[in-house]
Formats: structure tokens, sequence, C-alpha cells
């Protein structure tokens, strides 16, 4: 009876304040007067001026962003405390703005940083407890506050510390602890009230016992021993005072040949248009920015792996500072947020495989590629029509402290090769030394361990005890076995194959560039009322955002508008590669990934609910929403349900090359914890509840008011949340 509502005027006011000040501060090269003053530059200076002032902009903006958040951080929520609050209450909307501001930032900046001390200083500047020694890849910290951390601790790529969950219409937040020489391996996630012992590893893909006890996918061991302290002390320095100030100036090289590119547009649109040349630069100058940047960070991508990193060899590897340093160096580039970028603008085509090949992958024909997470790209090998799903991780180095005991000898590179037609899909962990068979199938959330086989045919899924679970042999029925032939004789004609490539390459041209173009269109918005001479810098300041706002709305409109043109309505069913509905549901996606970042402030509101409903989703009243969804006919939710952040409620699975369709349904009052998985045809009845780093497989119901947890999930009696 005491639940509070998102619904209220009150709190679509605060919501909405919110929104509009995250989607301002998130694009800061539109409004930054760090990236204004590289226009004066160029006017009173010239082009040479401005290619120096540039490396200067990249670091005085990182350093502005670190600045904004920590100001807001303190100011709006101060020290977060281990406590039970209200959802929809003034303390969730404290938590939530700077829990969407830090997610944001940190998925810029922990790439540029990771592995080193400045990793630790700035977590500590957000109210972490940081020991010495510590070592943190990037991961998902959203929460510093309640992350202790103690000496020479080890948390490993894509880890997820989750200190905050929304169940039962409260927001319950609690520490995450770490003893001394601690290790948490890659994509585990880690729940509030967690403790690792000492000298104590988190397996990948695993968890450990948390705020509801030891249930789910619990995997640990003693943590092996892999680096001498004093050799990690020497490299930590030599990142720390070397390495993060050339990764930082590394990201302004891109934009030294963009002003020259733009310079050679403008004469051009003088040379041809004369009076109306501003006019024309205008229209066009978003696409011409963008495309020459991707460009040539991907050039300098290339160029720094094979002229100064070199190639990653397979074998033995004893430790030396400058192979470390390399490899750190490497890492810094390929996790990068703009190295991600292009590589999701080209899922699915050539283009990406010719992007891995590049950077040293062995990658077959026609590989239905999608972007993975990998530094050493040297030791994967890819057969010929391989199908990836996104999100999946790759780990090629087995000196860590997760890597198994029994098989810590000759650790180093490994190779891990992937057969003819495997399947690896969504968030797929794959360590070194994996081999997997011809048409093997990895499923969603599928850990690969240490020198694992997959046989030919098998279905794997999910992560027991550190190893993955045998589901069955494929043995597809003959409808679907029709479709798998048609899509992989379509993909061996070049025709198809190639127009294919061609819609989405000439669709991903149009497309990237969306969101420079608001800015663009937010100047003449600006410039249209507001008058320098009469009106001032304050009107300015004050109408800038204003504007901006209202041209991002317009681009949600029209996207949603697109959808319904595009898709129609999505429907349940099967559908080969490479078809008309293959293409139309890529061409969606293309067009979704344009999308501002309104999209990602609106996470955890009510007008979150507006843009399921508005893309065709059920959704009842009071839910807060804060996962994936990508097919939202398919797509029923109750009301005051809670889908947390990195949850993923997608409504389908891509399996050798046909696309599968289901519908899922979430009833009443149904929780799912952060980074929980309910596959396409699954069923969450009232009540029910799925713990942190769990999987619903594909067509099971979770019965009314149970609680599930593991990959793959099932019934399991937790502790019950603290007071």
């Amino acid at each position: 009876d005491d639940t509070l509502s998102n619904g209220t005027p009150l709190a679509m006011f605060i919501q909405f304040c919110g929104i509009f000040s995250l989607n301002f501060i998130f694009e800061t090269q539109a409004w930054s007067p760090i990236w204004w003053a590289a226009w004066f530059v160029y006017v009173d200076y010239g082009t040479w001026a401005l290619i120096a002032y540039l490396p200067v902009a990249v670091v005085l903006d990182l350093i502005m962003q670190i600045c904004v958040l920590t100001m807001f951080k303190w100011l709006v929520v101060g020290k977060l405390k281990p406590g039970k609050y209200k959802l929809w209450s003034m303390d969730y909307y404290r938590w939530w703005f700077i829990n969407q501001l830090t997610h944001h930032v940190t998925g810029i900046l922990f790439p540029l940083i990771a592995e080193t001390p400045w990793m630790n200083t700035f977590l500590r500047m957000q109210g972490a407890t940081i020991g010495k020694g510590v070592r943190i890849s990037v991961s998902d910290i959203t929460q510093p506050d309640l992350l202790i951390c103690g000496d020479y601790v080890t948390i490993g790529k894509r880890v997820r510390i989750s200190t905050a969950t929304v169940m039962n219409g409260y927001l319950y937040l609690n520490t995450v602890k770490l003893g001394d020489g601690a290790a948490v391996g890659p994509c585990s996630v880690l729940s509030q009230q967690t403790e690792v012992p000492p000298d104590t590893a988190v397996l990948p893909l695993s968890t450990m016992p948390g705020w509801h006890g030891a249930v789910g996918c619990v995997a640990y061991q003693k943590a092996t021993p892999f680096i001498d302290r004093e050799f990690q002390r020497k490299q930590d320095l030599l990142r720390a005072v070397f390495g993060v100030p050339f990764v930082v100036l590394s990201h302004s090289i891109p934009y030294i040949p963009t002003v020259f590119v733009l310079q050679w547009f403008w004469s051009l649109c003088c040379y041809y248009f004369d009076d109306q040349a501003f006019t024309w630069f205008s229209i066009f100058i978003a696409w011409v920015y963008v495309h020459p940047l991707w460009l040539t960070f991907l050039a300098w991508a290339i160029f720094q792996k094979w002229c100064i990193i070199g190639q990653f060899k397979p074998g033995h590897m004893e430790w030396n500072h400058w192979a470390e340093f390399k490899h750190w160096l490497h890492a810094r580039t390929v996790e990068s947020h703009d190295f991600a970028g292009i590589c999701e603008m080209w899922v699915n085509t050539e283009f990406l495989s010719v992007i891995y090949r590049l950077m040293g992958a062995k990658v077959g024909k026609r590989v239905q590629m999608d972007h993975f997470h990998a530094v050493e790209h040297d030791c994967i090998s890819i057969g010929d029509y391989t199908v990836f799903g996104s999100e999946v991780f790759f780990s090629c180095d087995s000196r860590a402290p997760w890597t198994p005991t029994e098989t810590s000898t000759n650790m180093g590179y490994e190779i891990t090769n992937l057969g003819k037609a495997a399947n690896v899909l969504d968030h797929a962990t794959m360590l070194p030394g994996t081999l997997v068979a011809e048409r093997a199938v990895l499923g969603t959330c599928t850990l690969a361990p240490h020198r694992s086989y997959f046989h030919p045919l098998a279905i794997y899924s999910g992560s027991n005890r550190g190893r993955p679970t045998h589901l069955r042999d494929h043995n597809a029925p003959e409808a679907l076995r029709n479709l798998e032939d048609k899509a992989m004789r379509d993909l061996d004609d070049p025709v198809i194959w190639w127009r294919f490539n061609a819609i989405i390459a000439a669709l991903t041209f149009v497309a990237k560039p969306i969101p420079e173009a608001l800015w663009v269109i937010t100047y003449f918005g600006v410039t249209a009322v507001w008058d320098p001479e009469e009106d001032g810098i304050l009107a300015l300041l004050a109408v800038t955002p204003i504007i901006y706002f209202m041209v991002c709305l317009i681009e949600l409109f029209v996207t949603i508008c697109a959808k319904w043109l595009v898709i129609g309505t999505y429907k349940a069913g099967e559908f080969p590669f490479f078809g008309q509905y293959h293409v139309r549901w890529m061409t969606m996606m293309i067009l979704s990934s344009g999308i501002s970042d309104l999209g990602e402030a609106l996470q955890g509101s009510i007008f979150n609910e507006w843009l399921y409903r508005a893309n065709g989703a059920k959704v009842g009243k009071n839910c807060y929403l804060s996962g994936l969804a990508v097919e939202y006919d398919l797509l029923q939710i109750g009301d005051n349900c809670a889908i947390g952040g990195e949850c993923d409620t997608t409504g389908h699975t891509v399996e050798n090359m046909v696309i599968k369709l289901a519908a899922t349904k979430l009833g009443n009052n149904v929780t799912m914890c952060p980074a929980s998985f309910a596959m396409p045809g699954s069923v969450l009845e009232d009540r029910c509840v799925l713990l942190e780093h769990t999987q619903v497989l594909k067509g099971e119901t979770v019965p009314a008011g149970e609680v599930w947890a593991g990959m793959p999930a099932a019934m399991c009696n937790p502790k019950a949340p603290a007071a």
C-alpha cells in the first residue's frame, strides 16, 4: 500500500529534469568550451595551431568529464551507504542520476586507464576503498563507494560488480569485498554482500556466495600464483608514467587528417556552390567529419599493432616488461570505446572479418561476424561459415590467477580454434586453448574453460561449477533443416552475399554520423533564436540544451516511426539469413544504433516504459526497466516489474544462420536482478525472481513466486535480503 509511483506529476518532473541534464552532459563535444575553443584557435592562428591544440583538447576533455562526474557524485549523493531505499523516492532518483552518469563516463574512461594506478586513483576519487598493487581491467563498476579491495587484488575483463539491485519496490545497496590477493575472472558477476576470501579466485563467467547465499553458478579456487609483485610494481609505474599519456594523446591522431578533409570539402563547396557553400557544407559536414575520423583511428590501430606491438605468438611466456607493456598498450586500443564503435558498425559483414584479419586473427570465408572482445587476435582461428553472437569474449593468455591448477602448466598465449560452421553465441566466454569442433553450438552465456573441447554438433550452454552444460546434440526437424540449407546456399552465392554486404554498408554509411548531425541541426536551431549581439552568452547557455533536447526527441520519434515502416510488427517464427526479413532486421539494428545518448538516459525511468510501448511492447504500470530489448512486439511485461542493468529480454536467437523469434512474457511483480537473461519463449510468472547472473533457457517457465538462479537457471532457496 505504501508503494510509490513513477507516474505522479512530481515524479515525472524529477525524471524529466534528470534525463534532460544527462542527455546534454553526455555529449561533451557538442557543448564543451574546450572543443568550441578549437574553432577560435583555427580562426585566429590557423591550421597548424589547431593541430597542436587538438591533443591538449583531448586531454582536457577527459579531465573535464572526470571533474563533472566527481562534482555531481559528491553533490548529489555524497557517500553511498548500504541500505534499503524505496523505489521512486528521492533517494532512488539521486542514485539513478549518478548511476547513469557514472556508467556513461566510465564506459569511455576505463578502457584508457585500465590495469594502471590511475584506475585505482579514479575509483578512490569516487569513494572506493582500494589497497596497494590492485589491478582492475575494463569492468562495470557504477557504485565505487561500495567496492572494498584489499592489497594485490586482480579484477579481470568485463566483470560486473553488482552492488545495487531493484526488487519488490525497493533499491538495495550493499558492499562487495575482495580480500588480499583475491582475483575475479573475466565476465564474472559479484552480487552485493559478496566477500571473496584472501588468495581466492572466482572462475570466469561465475560468481561467489553473496546476499542470497551460495546459489547460482558459484565457482572458485585457490588463486594460482602468476606474477612477481616487484615486477608488477615496476610495470604499473611504466604504464602510469609513459603508457597512459601515450594512449590518451594517440586518441587525438584521427582528428589531424580529419581537419584537412574538412578543409578540402569546404574548398570544394566554395568552388561548386559559391554563395550557397555554407549551406551545402553544413548539410554534409557530419558525414565528412565522422567517416575520416573512424577510418584514421582504424588505420592507426593497425599501424600500432604491426609496427609497435608485433605478433602475439602462441607458446610458453616468461614475464618481460616490454612484452607486457606492449600487450597492455594494444589492449587499450582494441578495448577502447572508439574501436568498439568501429566494429559495431560492420556487424554481419565481410568488412568486420577484414578488420579482425588485419589485427592478426585467422578468419575463414563467409563468417557471420559480430563484434567480439579480444586482445590476442593472433591466437584466434575462425573456420569458414562460423556464426557469432554479440558480446563474445576471448582470452588467449593463460597466465592468470583463475587458470585451473590442473591445467596451469606451460602457461602463455594459447590458440582458440573455432571449427567450420561452429556457432558461438551471445555473451560466450572463450578461454585459452579451447577447440570448438565443426557445427558445435555454444549457446548464450556459455563458458569454454581452459583447454576445453566441444564435439561436433553438440549444443552447450551456461557455466556450472566452472564447466558448461551439454544440453543435447543438434538434430533439426526437417522444416528447420530446410531453412538452414537455404541460408547456406545463399551464403555461397556471391551475388546474394555481396549484395547483402553492399546494402548493410550503405545503411551504415548513412546512419553512423546521425548523432553528429544532431549537433549541426542544434547549431542552426540555436542561431535561429539567439542573436550574439543582443542576447549575450547566458542566453546561449540557456537555449542550447533546450534546442539539443528537442532535436534528440525528434530523432527518437523518427526512429520509432522507422521501426513501424521497416519491420511493422515483430512476429514469432524462423527466418533464414540473407532473406528479405534478415535485411529488414539488420536495417532496424543499424538505425537503432544511430540513436543519440537520449536512449541511454531514459533507462530506469517512466519514459523508458513509454519507449517500450511506442515500439510495440505491452508494459504494465510502475516498472523499472534498465535492460536490453530489441523485438519489442514479442515482449510482455506486467505491473511493478524490475528489469536490472545488463539484463536481456531480446526476442531472438541466431543458430546455424537462422533467426529464431519467440515471445517473452513477464507477469506482475517480477524481478530480474542485474545481468540475468530471459531467453526467447520463456515465461516468468507473477512474483518470481531471477537472481544476478541467471539464465532462463528458451521455452522454460518460472512458476509464480519461485526464485531461480544459475546458468542454466534452476529453482533455489536463497537467503532473504537484509532489511
